[in-house]
């Protein structure tokens, strides 16, 4: 009689299973599969050449290397500064921009986005341009005008090439990642606890680093874990300063390890990569912990007020100022090189006597490999980053749905973050470039290559996303008879709706801009921007460079901005746009005897 009733319990257990589940199971099984493929083909590679004596190289080629001691320190340090910094900017630009009178609205969500809407290796050379020690624009001026007055310099007396200019440019750059995590939250998180303390007196600055800062902790710390991530993998910062600033980086020893060695010793940068893992498990746990002691805020079932916090006249102009200043410095001056060195016909510390970028910008366009760059690279930007943050928002649900199975795969989904991304790109051109799949030289082995190593970031903003999300939500919609197919359409993707826009254009711009594995997977019939810029940063091309720069960065900026601007409210564009037509006809008072407009815009909306 027992295995009656054993067959009997599967049966009623497999009819519990919905068909999202298995959906859920699949993508897994998929995404863990071609990770794995990946990693043994690296681990196998590291095996053939150590065996057992691995445990010997860590202790005489790592820890017992002076140098590789010194690089991991240094990178330690200028990530983990870098980090904390980005993280505190873009919580107070967020605050400024999205719980506050001196918001500038749409504006203010895409400004602190804008330094990496560039290339990735764009953003630090437009920086070498203005700051090099002898050629930089800035210091060619301010010598010539110390000159004036008695003060004379070889070089300097800015020097990008130093441990403030590496932190700098980390901090800059990551706190665009860090303020796609916090401006979402920000715009979601309940009013009350600000509400509340306004009224017992509390200013400005105490709640936002007493209440809002503290509410948002998983958020803070989601933004720490992705800077992180960025930053301890991140080529194109270090590759441009770091040589010249003598501060080792373990990113850029690792591509040294591949591409500057012959033959490519990929199992010892296989074996240093794995060194990565120790900082990121670490954050994971934190990650992790910060949402299961209960102490955060969450999104509930209430939905948050419209009134902003009142600055006074003086807090909103230095709110404004901050944003000023932060465009400053992280999108006029890099743009600000770029555009200087475009109009030249060579980079030198001379000051040109002509100054003409559109000859340089027509050989972009002229340029058949460059234009088809451009356009590969938007269009895989595109797809690929509607799969990654699709893929991620299903492997994040799933978490509630299989809370064992759901950490292991969302483990191993981050995993790809412990290995060089240039390692990744030769495990998947050996495995499928070849027989039986035959992808060298084709879009997909393209797009393959930067699921794999992208889907981490999208994976990290989804989780932090459905861990904001309180468990009464979906427990009141399971005792209502929701299915789970239903509850993540029409409750958890609605409430994670800034999030997943801001992951999309995350993926958009990283792929966008990648220069890494694009080097391995592209090539000239299937050129990307990457792969083109590094080619002509190569060759010295400099004008090139900084053209096609320019003309990547404003396609991207047109396209983030059209696709915030449709999407980037929680309200649908289709609802949206009739709402404000209705609310300006009935300001310039076209329609006498109208319906009040709160019925008029509640109509709409149903």
């Amino acid at each position: 009689m027992a295995a009656p009733r054993s067959s009997s319990a599967l049966t009623a257990h497999l009819r519990r299973v919905s068909g999202f589940q298995v959906v859920s199971l699949v993508v897994a099984a998929i995404v863990v599969g071609t990770l794995a493929v990946t990693i043994v083909r690296l681990a196998v590679w590291t095996w053939q050449k150590y065996g057992l004596g691995i445990g010997h190289f860590y202790a005489t080629q790592v820890f017992g290397n002076p140098v590789m001691v010194k690089t991991i320190i240094d990178t330690l340090v200028i990530v983990g500064v870098s980090c904390a910094l980005a993280t505190v900017i873009a919580g107070i630009l967020a605050w400024l921009n999205e719980r506050t009178d001196a918001s500038i609205g749409i504006v203010g969500r895409v400004l602190p986005l804008v330094p990496f809407l560039m290339p990735a290796i764009s953003f630090p050379l437009g920086w070498v341009f203005l700051t090099a020690p002898s050629s930089g624009l800035i210091n060619v001026l301010l010598r010539q005008l110390l000159g004036s007055v008695g003060v004379k310099l070889i070089t300097g007396p800015i020097n990008i090439y130093s441990w403030y200019g590496m932190i700098f440019l980390y901090t800059v750059f990551l706190s665009g990642f860090a303020y796609l995590v916090l401006s979402s939250s920000m715009r979601t998180l309940d009013r009350g606890l600000e509400e509340a303390a306004r009224m017992a007196g509390a200013g400005p600055v105490k709640i936002l680093f007493r209440i809002t800062l503290p509410a948002l902790r998983p958020a803070m710390v989601t933004a720490y874990f992705l800077c992180a991530i960025v930053g301890l993998i991140m080529v194109a910062v270090p590759v441009t300063v770091s040589t010249h600033a003598n501060i080792p980086v373990l990113s850029v020893t690792l591509v040294n390890l591949v591409t500057t060695t012959t033959p490519p010793a990929y199992a010892d940068a296989f074996l240093v990569g794995l060194l990565l893992l120790v900082p990121i498990i670490g954050l994971w746990l934190l990650q992790r912990n910060s949402a299961a002691n209960g102490r955060i805020a969450v999104i509930g079932g209430k939905a948050s007020g419209e009134a902003r916090l009142a600055l006074g006249r003086g807090g909103k102009f230095l709110g404004r100022l901050i944003f000023v200043v932060y465009v400053a410095v992280t999108v006029a001056f890099p743009l600000l090189g770029l555009l200087y060195v475009s109009g030249v016909s060579f980079w030198s510390l001379v000051l040109p006597l002509t100054w003409n970028p559109i000859p340089n910008v027509k050989l972009v366009f002229s340029n058949p490999v460059a234009s088809q760059a451009i356009l590969w690279s938007l269009l895989l930007g595109v797809g690929g980053g509607l799969i990654m943050i699709a893929v991620a928002h299903v492997l994040s649900y799933s978490q509630r749905l299989f809370p064992r199975a759901g950490r292991v795969v969302d483990a191993l989904v981050k995993s790809p973050v412990v290995i060089a991304q240039i390692l990744i790109a030769v495990a998947i051109l050996v495995t499928f470039g070849g027989a039986p799949f035959h992808l060298e030289g084709t879009t997909w082995i393209i797009l393959i290559g930067y699921l794999l190593v992208f889907l981490p970031f999208s994976s990290v903003l989804t989780t932090g996303a459905h861990q904001e999300i309180g468990s009464d939500v979906i427990e009141a919609a399971t005792m209502a008879g929701s299915s789970d197919a239903r509850t993540f359409r029409s409750i958890v993707t609605p409430l994670t709706r800034p999030a997943l826009v801001a992951g999309f254009l995350l993926m958009f711009v990283l792929v966008a801009g990648e220069n890494n594995i694009s080097l391995i997977l592209a090539s000239t019939t299937r050129p990307v921007v990457g792969y083109v810029m590094v080619d002509l940063f190569n060759f010295g091309s400099f004008p090139q460079v900084a053209s096609m720069a320019l003309v990547v960065t404003l396609v991207n900026l047109v396209f983030v901005s059209l696709f915030m601007l449709i999407f980037g409210s929680r309200l649908p564009f289709a609802q949206r746009w009739p709402i404000r037509l209705l609310r300006r006809r009935d300001r310039v008072g076209e329609a006498p005897g109208r319906v009040a407009p709160k019925q008029e815009a509640a109509t709409v909306t149903r």
